[in-house]
């Protein structure tokens, strides 16, 4: 009896041993995201750290924030100490960071630290509690065997100036869209008033035109006329002298 615990003992601490010696083998590997304090300006700053690594080779994995709370700034990564080729890939639209990773050689990255920094800054959010998220990690080692992932998320408390209510939220738009309302307003006023002023200097112009013509042709025809009548009492003076100058013949 005593030999059969003993025998069961040893193949269990042998299993228990084996089983260790696999798992060092293929030991999964931690992203952990920790964030700084957001300042009275809204910004943080997230730090990816990588640790329980036993060698990663090749792969890639996400960042991921919410683009309509936070707007994506410098991005920091650690290419000296993790022994290999960082690049990234920013999709600010959808709030996506992917990181790539590729080892320098056939040991990989078995580097435990700071892997990259991220700085942020929150515009506005409604809930006091929110967090960044790493996920669709894809990791190998040289053999090309898959690496699983264990995230590690610490969360952010949002101050409560930087809380907006759906209500506050709402009158936020209003007043956005307010300006641009009176705008349009004043500007169909403005194109309004232009053309009325355009109109009535039209007819002005036109009314001095006609007044400067009508002014000419009286110019004009007075004097014609003055000529006329000048000629035609000068005529009638000759027919005078004329008709006198017979009758005086007449009578001699």
């Amino acid at each position: 009896m005593k030999r059969f615990f003993s025998t069961l003992i040893c193949i269990i601490m042998v299993m228990a041993a084996f089983s260790s010696t696999l798992s060092a083998y293929a030991a999964d590997y931690t992203l952990e995201i920790e964030n700084g304090e957001i300042d009275d300006y809204g910004n943080i700053t997230a730090t990816i750290y990588i640790s329980e690594n036993s060698g990663i080779y090749y792969g890639s994995f996400k960042f991921i924030y919410n683009s309509s709370c936070f707007e994506l700034g410098e991005i920091e990564v650690n290419q000296a100490s993790t022994n290999g080729k960082i690049t990234t890939q920013e999709d600010t639209e959808n709030g996506v960071v992917t990181f790539t990773y590729s080892a320098n050689d056939e040991g990989g990255c078995t580097y435990g630290g700071e892997f990259a920094t991220l700085n942020m800054r929150l515009i506005a959010t409604s809930e006091p509690v929110i967090s960044f998220n790493l996920d669709m990690a894809n990791m190998e080692d040289f053999e090309g065997n898959s690496l699983e992932a264990t995230y590690k998320i610490a969360p952010i408390q949002v101050p409560q100036s930087f809380i907006v209510t759906e209500a506050v939220t709402a009158l936020s738009q209003e007043a956005t869209q307010r300006p641009i309302t009176e705008q349009v307003s004043t500007e169909a006023e403005k194109q309004k008033e232009g053309g009325f002023f355009s109109t009535l200097w039209s007819v002005l112009k036109t009314a001095i035109i006609v007044l400067v013509v009508l002014i000419l042709l009286i110019v004009i025809s007075s004097f014609f006329t003055r000529r006329y009548f000048k000629r035609k009492r000068q005529r009638q003076k000759n027919d005078n002298l004329r008709q006198q100058a017979g009758n005086n013949s007449k009578d001699s």
